[in-house]
């Protein structure tokens, strides 16, 4: 019910306009949080005394406005916690981009806590309410609306889905990551969407903890602090969020919180590389449409030539155009022995396409050893092909004219 203009904070705060809804369904609470709030100067405010039994629910169902407000803190109970949790995930599903989630709560009800956290809220304030723990959440959002609105969109997303399984996509995502990171002095973002049957960290010889699922079920949680914590470090630099490898299942993983994944990743990061799953859902439909180019990666045998047809002429109904995608056409012998670049153009028309040499050897001494297949042999066909996807990619970006790869790497190597 009150309304403040923004002052000046004290000094050492952050400085900016933060708009901020309270709701308690407990009286004592609205005077403990508008006592608190008044003393903020660097919050717009209002607190509402909800009589609603899921007042939340209620601020949704009412047309709740997220451009408007950037914090909601909602008071919880601990009773009926199930349908509250429930809530809480509804709004943060539809404004967690937007909107930072906060739930004030006794401190008599402190086992409720780990709860709270893990259905996607930005923050907790135990009753009553610690000036401390008020300024650091105040202090937090005043920091993710100040970098939203100041950092701009800045890396390139890149794709990378198999026709099938086995057509080797993980491999040369990962090594196109590396050649970027390395050779050609970019930042870069690997991520594995993959979930289940993810190999990117295997490939680096990295540990697989899941981060990419880590991220996806906190959405509330998503900015470049959490993201960074949860990144698996390669010693070329590449920063990976690894597949946990396993029969995790998808639920609770949504299209809002991979589009806010990646958007706190472009704004770091020169280039998010994304490894899919042979798997179309609402999730990598949504990396998809954000991707330029998405490589779809391939081989020369007729059940994969067939299932690149199906892809090519079916995610154009879904609403990707024919003007992002590549192909890769991965393990592939001399022309005279496989399919011709004159070949691909008949069958595929003006898509681009790469080719990456077969090399078994070093793809298996790689994979086994954990190692790029650079550090394997810098020279190899398979090598030199990747290479010049990179640069590519590094092209498409606008990043102009690249360095020579091998001049580069001598110069790096002797200083």
């Amino acid at each position: 019910m009150s309304m403040l203009n923004q002052q000046s904070g004290p000094e050492g705060e952050l400085q900016g306009k933060l708009n901020l809804l309270a709701i308690a369904t407990v009286e004592k609470t609205v005077s403990a949080l508008e006592k608190a709030l008044s003393a903020k100067g660097t919050v717009a405010y209002r607190v509402s005394h909800s009589t609603a039994s899921r007042p939340l629910r209620e601020l949704v169902e009412k047309g709740f406005r997220s451009e408007a407000v950037d914090v909601v803190i909602v008071e919880v109970d601990g009773e009926e916690l199930s349908e509250q949790m429930d809530d809480i995930r509804l709004f943060v599903e539809k404004f967690g981009e937007e909107t930072d989630l906060v739930a004030t709560f006794p401190r008599i009800n402190m086992q409720i806590m780990p709860d709270l956290l893990r259905s996607g809220l930005r923050d907790v304030l135990p009753l009553p309410l610690s000036e401390e723990d008020l300024d650091h959440c105040i202090n937090n959002s005043l920091a993710r609306t100040r970098k939203t609105s100041l950092q701009p969109r800045k890396g390139s997303v890149v794709c990378f889905l198999n026709t099938r399984s086995g057509a080797g996509g993980p491999f040369v995502a990962a090594n196109l990551a590396h050649s970027l990171q390395f050779e050609l002095e970019k930042k870069v973002a690997l991520v594995d969407l993959d979930i289940q049957f993810g190999t990117v960290a295997y490939d680096l010889d990295i540990k697989s903890d899941g981060g990419i699922v880590e991220a996806l079920r906190n959405h509330g949680r998503i900015d470049q602090v959490f993201v960074e914590a949860l990144m698996a470090k390669h010693s070329s630099g590449v920063d990976v969020l690894a597949s946990p490898a396993d029969l995790t299942t998808w639920d609770g993983l949504s299209p809002k919180a991979l589009e806010r994944l990646i958007l706190v990743l472009q704004r770091s990061y020169d280039h998010v590389v994304i490894n899919l799953p042979v798997l179309i859902n609402d999730v990598t439909l949504k990396a998809l449409s954000m991707s330029n180019p998405i490589f779809l990666v391939t081989q020369g045998t007729i059940s994969m030539m067939r299932n690149l047809n199906m892809v090519v002429h079916r995610l154009p109904v879904m609403g990707l155009g024919l003007e992002n995608m590549e192909i890769i056409l991965n393990r592939a012998g001399t022309e005279d022995k496989d399919l011709k670049s004159s070949d691909m153009a008949s069958f595929f028309g003006d898509i681009p396409h790469h080719r990456v040499r077969s090399d078994f050897k070093i793809v298996t001494k790689a994979e086994n050893e954990g190692k790029a297949a650079c550090e394997i042999d810098s020279r190899a066909g398979l090598v030199e092909d990747i290479r010049a996807i990179a640069q590519h990619v590094a092209g498409l970006a606008g990043e102009g004219k690249i360095e020579s790869p091998s001049k580069k790497a001598k110069r790096r190597w002797f200083f």
